[in-house]
């Protein structure tokens, strides 16, 4: 594999058009994912929960009305992938937004993917080690 393709591998950033400026909407870094990990908390809940009802497969207007739901976040999120601030992104117009949206989901669902993923291994690995009875049998 080459180098180019590890580092996109890696960082799959992306640079779009947007009018005339040139927006570079990166994924997260690990620091930075900690944070909108701890930000993105309600939209991860709502995703784990709608994933469950619907067996995996979630339609887009669903996607939608989660997104909706969670438009502040939604927008923080965004903002920090592009580096630009809210009130930038929320005049743009739709189709631009739109453009950046895509971009940031190209950019970041992996890590969306990965909290689910890892909340659902962490949770079902607490629930096989905990004792089946209230109270601890004696030694």
């Amino acid at each position: 594999m080459s180098d180019d393709k590890d580092t996109e591998m890696l960082f799959p950033d992306q640079t779009i058009s947007v009018g005339k400026e040139k927006i570079t909407v990166h994924e997260f870094r690990y620091r930075e994912g900690l944070d909108a990990a701890a930000l993105a908390g309600p939209i991860l809940a709502d995703l784990r929960a709608l994933m469950a009802e619907v067996g995996g497969e979630i339609s887009p207007e669903a996607l939608d009305q989660l997104i909706a739901r969670h438009r502040e976040i939604w927008l923080q999120l965004i903002a920090i992938s592009c580096g630009r601030d809210i009130e930038w992104l929320a005049k743009l117009p739709d189709r631009n937004a739109m453009q950046i949206q895509i971009a940031f989901w190209g950019a970041n669902s992996d890590f969306f993917m990965r909290r689910l993923i890892f909340g659902t291994m962490l949770a079902a690995t607490i629930q096989e080690r905990r004792s089946p009875s209230p109270r601890s049998s004696p030694n």
